[in-house]
């Protein structure tokens, strides 16, 4: 039986390599970097190998027993070959872990909109509120309250989707305010 490498407990199948661990009482700090020789540019999909720099991206990963787990990813900054592509330079993105400009993993992001969903605002936000999960109450609900209305998912067993059904309100979304709509209207 081969070796576990704390890379495979933490963030199975993200190809990255932990350079460091540190455990304090309430987080996890972990220093990884991509075992990818090479990235596809994300403006034409040529893969390049050409380093332009390296720079730290910091992003939130689920907890792990009871502890914060912050993720210190070395990332690179690759030279596009392409002389016909845009872009000169792109950041390296490593799949399952990270999209541009993401400050969780896809992991955290999963966990924290089923929360979203199937508890809801305030209860969701409450089991978020311990010292291992720290996320904000007003991000709980509006995480991903676009991806509820797109489903159009009936608020009650056997509720009907329609926009017509009744019991079924529309609110003026004027934009002439500076103040969104008031939701117990």
């Amino acid at each position: 039986m081969g070796e576990v490498q704390v890379a495979d407990l933490l963030l199975p199948g993200v190809g990255v390599k932990v350079d460091q661990l540190v455990l304090t009482d309430s987080e996890a700090r972990v220093a990884v970097r991509s075992r990818a020789a090479s990235a596809p540019c994300s403006g034409c999909g040529q893969r390049s190998s050409r380093v332009h720099c390296y720079y730290q991206r910091t992003l939130a990963d689920r907890p792990v027993a009871g502890r914060r787990v912050r993720i210190e990813l070395r990332a690179r900054r690759l030279v596009c070959g392409n002389e016909h592509c845009a872009r000169r330079t792109f950041a390296e993105q490593i799949p399952a872990l990270t999209r541009r400009h993401a400050r969780r993993t896809d992991a955290l992001t999963a966990q924290l909109t089923d929360v979203a969903l199937f508890l809801g605002g305030r209860p969701g936000a409450r089991l978020f509120q311990t010292p291992a999960r720290r996320h904000s109450r007003a991000r709980m609900p509006t995480m991903h309250a676009c991806s509820c209305r797109a489903h159009h998912m009936p608020s009650r067993p056997g509720a009907s989707t329609s926009s017509s059904s009744p019991g079924h309100t529309s609110h003026n979304r004027s934009t002439t305010g500076s103040h969104p709509p008031d939701p117990s209207r």
